[in-house]
């Protein structure tokens, strides 16, 4: 039989393993807004196809391609995921823009 305070610790961890992190989603929600924030002031008077490919421009190396869905529901989500990516992804790899 386990003792009370090992059996705590068990049911402690198991919490800690199943609950959410907060500030990665915060994280992710903040550079998604960056993103848009960015393409919204740079792109300001496009119109049309310049739009978007002013976007793309703007957009993580990953996302490019998405912005030109008609919702932009997989360039969200691909810029997103981007927000927790490492400083050589963001930098170099798939997440740089």
């Amino acid at each position: 039989m386990l003792s009370k305070s090992i059996a705590t610790t068990i049911i402690l961890f198991n919490i800690l393993l199943m609950t959410p992190n907060a500030s990665i989603a915060n994280e992710n929600s903040d550079y998604l807004n960056g993103v848009v924030g960015t393409c919204r002031e740079e792109c300001e008077g496009e119109r049309g196809a310049d739009l978007l490919n002013c976007w793309a421009d703007y957009s993580p190396e990953k996302c490019k391609g998405l912005i030109y869905d008609v919702n932009k529901t997989a360039w969200k989500r691909c810029v997103y995921s981007c927000g927790t990516a490492n400083i050589y992804s963001k930098t170099f790899g798939d997440c740089s823009d």
